[in-house]
Parts: C-alpha cells; structure tokens; sequence
C-alpha cells in the first residue's frame, strides 16, 4: 500500500502550518516506535541542518509512506503535551475525514454501519476469532490499532502468535475500554489488508463460538501485568515512589549459624540444622537470597513486590493528575455561577460549549473508575529487606569485597560459647587456623573500613534517649545461647564480647549495635513449644532493631523515578537483550526500547540520571555497578550469583578434577603451590561460564582491581608467553619458605602501621593489595609466595625484599646470598641508597587512602621491636635517637640499640655516613635537578619551593623571571642549594618530593643516586 493522493493533497496543503507548529524532534521517537519511520531514515532527518530542511526532508519520506502511517502521525500529534499541537492533530483528522466524505468515525469507505448496533459493540468476543486468524500481521494490527501497545514485550513474552494477537488486542481495550469498538477493529483490519478477518465480524460468527476460542487462549500473569505498566508509560517516565528496599547481609565466621537465623527471621519458625552456605567445591548456589517484610518478617516473592510498588506508583501519580488544577478549571467552566457572570468578550459558541462539557464528563468518570480501582487495591507501604547470607569460610572473603555498600545493613552473628581468641571450629570439629576474633576482625575492616561514610543517624529504641550511630551500622547478634545455659549470664557474656571487639577495635565502634539477642541452636529439645515462643520473641526483638534503623536511614523513603523499580524487573528477565554483563550504553539502549527515556538521551543530565539509577540499583543489591575507572568502561552485571560464581571458580581454581592433559594438570599444581596462575587454567575454570573474550577480560579487569588477582608483566623479549597471574588467596597456611641462615643473611625487621585508635586492624585484602602494588613496582618472574607472606628478587641490587602480613602491621626483611664480605657492603648501600621502606610505606599509604577512604587522615608510622618489653615502638627518627643512636621504648621506657634501625640504614651515625659518603662521590646535583625540573607538576612549585625553605619573594622573583616551568624549577632548587651550601642533601629533596606526591620523580633521582653509588 502507497499514500493515497488525497492524503498527499493534505500533506501539501499544510506543509506551512507542518513546518511552523509541530515539534518534529520531538515525535521522532514516537514515529519510530510505531515504525511509520526506519531507524536509518530518522537519523538522515536528525542530520538536516535547517529546520526547513528537516520538514521538507520529512515531506519527502512521508510520500513514501501509507495512509495508516499517516492515520499514526496524526495520532501522535494527538498526545503530545502542547494543546496548539494537538489541536493541529484533531484538523488533520478532521481533513482527512472530510476528504473521504466518511462520518467521524472514518469508516463507511469500509462498508462498515457506524449507526448499527453491532458497529459500537464490545470488540472482546471476537479477539479469539481475529487471533486465530492474524498470524503474524498480529503486530502490525497493534500498531495501527494503537501504537502505545507494547508488541515488542508482547512478542517476547508470548509463545504462540495467536496468544501474541491476543494479548495485543486486550491492551489495547485495557487501555480504551469503551472507546474500543467493534468499528474500530474493522477499520484497523482494513487498514493492514486483512479485509477477510473484517467481513467475519458481526456476520455468522456468534459469541458462543468466539468464548470457545477464548478458553484455549490464555494470557501469562506477568504479561497482564507488565501491560499495565507500559499503559501508564507516563507515570513510569515521570511517576516517583518511596525508596522501600534496604540490603540487609549476614556476617560473620563460619558454622556460627547465620543462615539459621536468617530462615527465622523470614518466618521459618520450625528450623532444623542446616548445611554450611555451599561450600566452595560445589557448584550450586554460593550466595543466598531472600526477601522480606521489616513489618512483620513475612517472606516475600521479590518480583511480586516490585510489581506492587510499581502499580502503587502508578496509581498515584494517576491520582495527582486527576487532583492538578486542569480539573478544577473544566469543573468551574460548566458550573452555572461561572456561566451566568461570565465576562462579555468570553463569547463561547455551542460547540466549544458541548465540547468542554464531553470533557469535563469523561474526567468525572475517568476519576469515578480510579476510585473503584483504589477500594479494590491498597497501595504497598512497606519496607522490604533484602537478605544475603554469603558463606563465611575464609577463602571466600576476598570475593566479598566488590559487593560490599555503605548504605546497607549488616548483621554479625558469633557463637557466644566460644571466646573470642578461641580457633574457629569448622564443621566436623576441624579447627582453622585463624581465631574468631580474626575473621571478625577482617569482616568489619571490609564492611566498615572499607567504606567511605560518615554520616551519622539518630536512632531512639524502647523509650530510650536517642543514640547516635555511623554507616554503615553492624548489628551483634548470637547464636548457641543455649551451649552457656547454667554456667555463666548469657547476658553479661555478650556484653564481654561486645567490650573486646570494641577495645580491639575502637574506631568501629560508633558503628555496632550490641543487640543482646541470643538465639539457641542445640538440637535436644529445639522445636519444643516453650523454644519455639522463645524464639519467636527474640526474632520480634531483632525485627524491632532492623524497623529501627530502617526508618533512620536517610537514603530510605526518599522518592526516586518509579522507572528504577521497573528497569530492575527488566534487567533480571534475561530476555530482550539483557545479559548478565553489559555497558551501560547497553543498558541505556534497554531503557530507550521500553520508554524509559528519550531517545535523544544524550545531555550530562540524563546520562547522570541513568548513572544514579544504576548506583541506587548496587546499593540496594539489584545489580553490580563498577564505574569506569575500574574496568575502563562503566560495566554493569545484572546478574550477581553468577559474579559469585565466577570469581570463586577462579579462587578454588574448579575444573581440575576433569582435566587429562599432563601439561595443564602440573599448571594447576603450580597455582596451589606458589600462587601463579597461567591464562589458560583460568580459561579452564570459566569454560562453563560460555564467556565472550571480551566478558573474561571484564571480569579480570574487576578481580585485579580488587587485588583478587593480579597480572605478571612480562618482558617483552618474552611476550609469546602464555599470560600469567598471582593469586594469593590460592595459598594455603602450609605453603611457606625457609631460609638457610649459614647461606643467606636475613636483617631484622621493620613494621609498618598505624595508631590503632585509627585504622586498628589490617585486612588480609588491604595486605594482598599491598602485595599487588609491589609486584607492579619490582616485576619480575622471580616473586615468591607463601601464606600472608611475599618475597620479591630486587635484581638491580640483587637481594630479596620480604613483606608479611604480622597481625595488625606489616612487617619487612631483606636478605640476600652471602657471597663474600663485599656483598654485605653492596646491599647496606643499595638499602641505605634505595630507601625501599619508604617507597613500600608511600605506596602502604596510596592503597588506604583508596581502599578505606574515611582514614586518609591517618599517619602512617614504622615501627621496631623493643628487646625488653617485645611491643612496638614508632619513634625512630633521629630526633628522637640519642648521640649513639638509641631509641626509648613508649611502652616500657627502656632505653635500647635497635639492631633494626642499624640494618636498615636508619640511625644517627648512618646518616652521617650517608652525608660523607654523598660528598665523597659528589653526587651530582646538576643531573638530579634536571630530572626533577621535568618530572615536577608546575601546580606543585609553590608548595615544593616553600618545603625547601624559600621566601615567599624569592618565589614570587623566580616564578615573574622564568618563562618556562622547567627554569623555574631549576631556579628554586638553585637558591635552594645556594642558601644551604655544604649542607645540602639531595635526600632531603627527594623525601619533599614524596611528601608531595611526586613519587615517580623522587624514584627516579634515588636511582640515578643508586646507580652513582
């Protein structure tokens, strides 16, 4: 079918009126999603550089187009929110009516009695008929009967095109009621050629057989209900509705009964043991979910509430716009008063009169219908929690990391019967190798000191004067209450460990909530009537806690866009181009197919807008946002169990059970052994996965930035090697290194750390981190791993560095191969040259101002061990040393030589050897000062000169009399070396540089001073 030339004489004839009045920009979407225009032609008329250019663009394409195209353009000029727009849209109508000599309805062309009965009938008995006949024209019929019909999630949906047809046709009188007519359906039967369908409506066809159709036709649930919402596809765009989802997880040491509690929480009353939370070897699910109300903890079908927030949001904001002052205005010009002291000039005619009347009567009854709507539905109220139970072996830790929120709460479950330095007891009786205060320790450090907030609530419980608290809050909760029966107050116990944790840990503590609930876990008289009412009590008790804090969260009950809640039902369908891992280019072009947002979606704004969407999405545990600087590009995972998955899939290394290959076999007893992981063992562990190139590289891109891994750079003389990566947490307690000391010299330690009313613990993640960071720094093939320890091959110097994990502290050795009395000189130099402790601290540093971000004010300190009293002592500089170099312990007060301090080049009368040993090899400043004029940031030379003790004039001469930043730079450190003279050190210079956060260009001098020396 071709335009007709009628049709063709309108387009012409208000060509003007096309060009001046309607906003062609604006209904280009609309156009496109009805399909009267291809993607391709509507990007040739967005190219157009004039506006006249565009319409007449537009006048071009449209000729070639059909008349029910043009029946579709006049509808959406119809819609639009200006009224000049769509009065233009009703004279199109009127015109194209006229020109057919057709009655209003456009119909009798058609052979089709507009005044009979049948003619303004119900349309329903006969979908059956239409369906069972359409085929697949079913899509073409709905959008000629209405193109706001969602055909594109009907087809998705709907399996057979007669239930596709028929679900089609229902929206569409869902969404018309009484203005779907019989009529209406010929005339669009018409329209698409289907004349045959047309002729066997209202002829021999009765409605009993069309019920007989309609038996064998049915309509999915969820189908009905996602028509609703596309109906209201404007209260989706612009609704809002209360933000009711709070993530709520279950922390804490294994085998302490954490899923136990959360299957009483959600209403499980008679709970019987259960099965530790999937333990790595298997495959199934490695994270549990559940969903449920704070009101009373009934559990709840996630979808089903999603939908119900949706249909709430709908229906007020169907509410608002029936109350917006357009309806008092069409009530008030039909009222009498109004129409007898109207104004002389107001001169109405009959018709606009009878007009307004029609609509005041169809607003009257449009909000009488919504009524009777609301008494049958109650909108949803409540406050939903999402709950996570994620297992609490140590091995899975690492994995946690990237799931971890702020704005979540936490609920940390222990065993009151054990003491808080007991070894944690896996199932079977096994004990680990850590205490529980340990795996504590690492849980809170990851929820808390991980996280970068400080907002602090105001929380009021049981009539008690308001407590303050800080996000994210970890709510104390215990389990085996029963084990303690008879021996001691379980209360007073709980309060014990309370006082522990937070004397181990006393920056955290602004953020838990000691509960002192205790649940029972034996199993002798457990489903007892007197336990089972016990329990039940201290579940309202805890259900009283969550509602307490639920309500004092400050991003909970705020409104956000009612269209968040429906794109989370969209990205977890796993159809219609959802996938488990996306862009967010793909998530916005997702957002643009269901009306979500406009396709010119192209301002900050709107991208920020998405950007907010997806966070709120994280922080609620819908989703996985990583932003760009983490993976390069914004990446989004809809799917999280299958993250999960993944990443303990390459932690535990799954696959090697099934694997025959000899070579592939001794790479897997490389990884346990030593750490190392080659690309095609990781490839081996993802083959169930089916992941594209492009997904693994994502999904390594996320594990390295959280250090779960970490990739070996090779030489490039050997880049035709197979890739490599270090996986610390593949290391078992048993894989350690000795040292032969008759061969290899071994120095005393130094450790790194902070006051503990600061950062108090150190996290096995914040280590390994720490790990990583240095593996980048020295890279080479010859780094060693063992458990929360790394030993790295310095070649340039040819000794060893060596890191562990010492509790709260890092502590450092070097050794190297005692070769002959030369070689310890060698490497005393290198030590005193390289500085290497300082590099690792500044780098120590870096990672905890990114990965706990709340203590970037924290000072990070080194530390010795005092020979009497064996606790750490951090005042090491040589102020502090007297004329021998000793130091005073802080704890004891005993004066002592830190055999330590002499090693690591860092006492007094090293310095001084340090200072002669520089002027014996007149190191050479010029080289020095040129690299620095270089590599220093022009922002940075005020600040760098002013810590090199120069005036504020003598900057200000400098920088009036220098062109260019690297004279300047050159000048300052001149004066610099001017006004010290003889006592200049450029050692001084390169720890400014650090100071200010030039490493690279301190790095650089200290190896031109290195290789000096």
């Amino acid at each position: 079918m071709v335009l007709s030339n009628t049709i063709r004489a309108i387009l012409d004839s208000n060509f003007q009126r096309i060009a001046k009045e309607t906003p062609l920009l604006e209904l280009l979407f609309d156009l496109r999603t009805s399909t009267v225009f291809t993607k391709e032609e509507i990007a040739s008329l967005r190219q157009c550089d004039s506006l006249r250019e565009r319409h007449h663009q537009f006048l071009v394409l449209f000729r070639t187009k059909t008349d029910a195209d043009f029946r579709q353009y006049y509808i959406s000029l119809q819609n639009h929110r200006s009224k000049n727009v769509q009065k233009f849209g009703q004279r199109l109508e009127t015109e194209a009516i006229a020109a057919f000599k057709q009655p209003a309805d456009a119909t009798s062309h058609l052979n089709i009695s507009n005044e009979s009965e049948i003619g303004y009938r119900d349309p329903r008995p006969y979908f059956p008929v239409v369906a069972e006949m359409i085929g697949i024209k079913w899509m073409k019929l709905s959008r000629t009967l209405d193109y706001e019909i969602p055909s594109r999630l009907i087809d998705s949906e709907c399996k057979s095109q007669c239930d596709k047809a028929v679900a089609a046709l229902n929206s569409w009188y869902d969404k018309h009621g009484q203005g779907a007519t019989v009529n209406k359906l010929k005339v669009a039967l018409y329209e698409i050629g289907r004349k045959d369908i047309a002729e066997k409506i209202g002829s021999s066809k009765d409605e009993t057989t069309a019920a007989r159709y309609s038996r064998r036709i049915s309509i999915p649930d969820t189908m009905q209900i996602k028509e609703y919402y596309f109906t209201y596809v404007k209260a989706l765009k612009r609704g809002q509705c209360q933000s009711d989802f709070i993530r709520i997880m279950f922390i804490g040491p294994e085998n302490v009964g954490k899923t136990t509690i959360m299957r009483i929480l959600i209403e499980e009353i008679r709970v019987y043991h259960s099965a530790a939370t999937q333990v790595v070897e298997n495959t199934g699910k490695m994270v549990d979910f559940s969903t449920f109300k704070i009101y009373d903890g009934t559990q709840q079908d996630y979808f089903e509430v999603l939908k119900r927030k949706i249909q709430g949001a709908v229906e007020d904001y169907k509410e608002k716009q029936i109350d917006m002052p357009n309806f008092d205005e069409i009530e008030s010009l039909s009222s009498p008063r109004n129409e007898t002291n109207r104004d002389d000039n107001d001169n109405l005619s009959d018709h606009i009169k009878e007009t307004k009347a029609q609509r005041r009567q169809i607003i009257r009854k449009f909000f009488k219908q919504h009524l009777r709507l609301t008494e049958k539905f109650n909108i949803d109220r409540n406050q939903y929690g999402k709950l996570w139970d994620f297992g609490g072996q140590a091995v899975y830790h690492v994995t946690h990391q990237p799931f971890i929120s702020g704005n979540s709460l936490y609920i940390l479950v222990f065993n009151i019967a054990e003491s808080i330095g007991n070894k944690v007891k896996a199932r079977g009786g096994k004990e680990a190798r850590d205490t529980y205060l340990d795996r504590i320790k690492e849980w809170l450090t990851s929820v808390i000191g991980c996280s970068n907030s400080n907002t602090e609530i105001s929380v009021k419980r049981n009539n008690q004067a308001a407590e303050t608290y800080r996000l994210p809050v970890v709510i104390l909760v215990a389990t085996h209450g029963d084990e303690i029966e008879g021996k001691q107050d379980p209360i007073a116990t709980f309060d014990e460990f309370t006082h522990k944790l937070v004397e181990q840990l006393p920056s955290y503590k602004a953020n838990i909530c000691s509960s002192r609930i205790i649940f029972d876990c034996g199993e002798e008289n457990y489903n007892t009537s007197a336990k089972i009412e016990e329990r039940l009590r201290r579940r309202e008790d805890l259900l009283n806690i969550i509602k307490t804090f639920a309500q004092a969260l400050p991003f909970v009950n705020k409104p956000i866009p009612t269209k968040w809640y429906f794109m989370a039902t969209l990205l977890h369908s796993q159809e219609n181009g959802i996938k488990n891992i996306m862009t967010t280019s793909e998530i916005k072009e997702v957002a643009i197919d269901y009306g979500l947002y406009e396709r010119n979606m192209d301002s900050v704004e709107d991208d920020q807008e998405l950007i907010d969407m997806l966070l709120y999405l994280h922080d609620i545990g819908e989703l996985l946002f990583y932003r760009e600087e983490i993976t390069k590009e914004n990446i989004v995972i809809t799917n999280v169990e299958w993250l999960v998955k993944i990443f303990r899939a390459l932690i535990v290394l799954e696959g090697s059970k099934t694997i025959t290959s000899a070579d592939t076999l001794e790479d897997y007893n490389i990884a346990y052994t030593t750490g190392k992981v080659s690309k095609r063992v990781f490839d081996n562990a993802l083959s169930p996965f089916n992941l594209i190139d492009d997904d693994k590289e994502r999904v390594l891109k996320i594990m390295e930035h959280y250090n779960i891994i970490c990739e070996i750079k090779v030489d490039v003389a050997s880049s035709n090697c197979i890739r490599q990566f270090i996986v610390p947490y593949l290391l078992r307690p048993n894989v350690t290194f000795t040292t032969n000391k008759e061969e290899e010299y071994v120095s005393g330690a130094l450790f790194m750390g902070f006051n503990k009313s600061n950062i108090p613990y150190i996290s096995d993640g914040i280590f390994y981190c720490l790990v990583a960071a240095c593996m980048k720094k020295w890279n080479n093939q010859f780094v060693k791993l063992c458990y929360k320890c790394a030993k790295y091959y310095i070649r340039q110097s040819d000794y060893y560095m060596i890191i562990k994990k010492s509790e709260s502290y890092i502590s450092l050795e070097y050794s190297y191969q005692i070769l002959n009395e030369n070689e310890d000189l060698k490497v005393r130099q290198a030590i005193e040259v390289q500085r290497p402790q300082f590099f690792i601290m500044d780098t120590f540093k870096k990672i905890i101002n990114d990965r706990m971000p709340r203590f970037q004010a924290a000072d990070c300190s080194l530390y010795v061990t005092c020979c009497m009293c064996g606790k750490l002592t951090s005042q090491l500089s040589h102020e502090d040393q007297d004329h021998k170099g000793r130091i005073r312990c802080q704890k004891c007060n005993f004066i002592f030589d830190s055999p330590s301090l002499d090693q690591w080049g860092m006492k007094k009368k090293d310095i001084i050897k340090k200072e002669e040993l520089s002027s014996e090899k007149a190191v050479n400043f010029i080289k020095c000062f040129d690299i620095i004029a270089e590599k220093l940031d022009q922002k940075c030379l005020f600040r760098f000169a002013t810590k090199l003790g120069l005036e504020v004039k003598d900057i200000d001469e400098i920088t009036m009399n220098s062109s260019t930043s690297y004279d300047k730079v050159l000048k300052v450190l001149d004066r610099w070396h001017q006004n010290l003279g003889s006592k200049a050190d450029i050692w001084q210079v390169t720890g400014i540089l650090r100071n200010i956060g030039n490493v690279l260009a301190a790095e650089i001098v200290e190896e031109h001073l290195c290789s000096q020396n």
